[in-house]
């Protein structure tokens, strides 16, 4: 896809076509690809299975989405409410255009981000970023520290 723009976001299967990525990029012109992770099935597995492959199934979007980043090459990728979805290391590790990040979380969730692989990610991907993105500029900066 020849975009310029992407937007890639997930939102978990109890928030429905009501969830902020659907609203917000319903209000998107076509020429942004919109590219909206849903894990398929859900209601199928057990809980604690269920996050357990909730997160593979991320982790190979993440990794599809580097690829057709690379292919493609966008000039901005747009990551909708991040804090829940990087698993598999920094997304600039591997990607070279511009990432901007909207947040939803407070700041006051990053030290229980440290002891997990995915807030890891989430924070190396953080710092890289061309532009952090919250509702309070307080967020911001916490999130820059």
């Amino acid at each position: 896809m020849k975009a310029k723009i992407w937007i890639f976001g997930f939102s978990f299967e109890h928030h429905g076509k009501f969830s902020a990525f659907h609203r917000l990029t319903k209000y998107l012109p076509d020429a942004i690809r919109k590219i909206h992770v849903k894990f398929p099935g859900a209601r199928l597995f057990p809980r604690p299975l269920k996050h357990r492959v909730r997160a593979i199934y991320l982790q190979c979007a993440e990794k599809r989405l580097i690829r057709e980043a690379n292919r493609w090459r966008p000039r901005l990728v747009h990551f909708l409410y991040p804090e829940n979805l990087f698993s598999c290391g920094c997304f600039q590790n591997y990607y070279k255009g511009s990432v901007l990040l909207t947040l939803h979380q407070p700041e006051s969730i990053l030290p229980s981000f440290i002891s997990s692989r995915q807030g890891q990610a989430f924070i190396e991907t953080a710092k890289r970023a061309d532009r952090l993105i919250a509702l309070a500029p307080h967020v911001v900066k916490g999130y820059q520290k």
